[in-house]
């Protein structure tokens, strides 16, 4: 049975192994589809640490959440949410992002990301957001879908140009 729980420090360890596939995924899809954007995706010999430091600060936060979807003791996927300042221009004080939401390969199609979502909307409901933003790479068509589905539209467009 899939279950979805609030992630503690001690199951960090445990999700580093589904944020490293999620890491290869998505350099993957860069070198795939746009490798001149790979720059952007080279990580720090440190960035792992840092990832790891990233991950439990966010489960300390008040503004900071990391839901984990587990298969018996496995972590099959997670999402990592955050609350933040929105610009100070507009009406929306703050919003809420989702940073990451990854799934096991071997689990997609079985609804985890949307048991995920669910309980991110739940967390943000709680926090009193009501307008939540997340970032998607346009080549990944499957996870546009997804989140289109749940309500998803497009706002910006983000481009990048690197001078070399």
């Amino acid at each position: 049975m899939i279950t979805v729980s609030k992630a503690k420090i001690k199951d960090v360890d445990h999700i580093i192994p589904i944020w490293r596939k999620m890491i290869r995924f998505h350099q993957n899809m860069l070198q795939e589809h746009n490798p001149s954007l790979m720059d952007y995706f080279v990580m720090k010999d440190d960035g792992e640490a840092i990832s790891i430091d990233f991950l439990k600060r966010q489960i300390r936060s008040k503004n900071g959440m990391i839901l984990i979807a587990k298969d018996g003791n496995q972590i099959i996927g997670y999402t990592n949410l955050m609350i933040k300042d929105y610009i100070p221009l507009f009406n929306i004080d703050r919003i809420g992002e989702i940073i990451a939401l990854f799934v096991d390969e071997g689990y997609r199609g079985k609804h985890v990301s949307s048991l995920l979502f669910q309980k991110s909307k739940e967390w943000f409901h709680q926090k009193g957001i009501h307008h939540i933003m997340l970032n998607v790479f346009p080549d990944n068509q499957h996870a546009k879908e997804i989140y289109e589905n749940w309500g998803f539209s497009c706002y910006l467009q983000d481009m990048r140009y690197v001078m070399r």
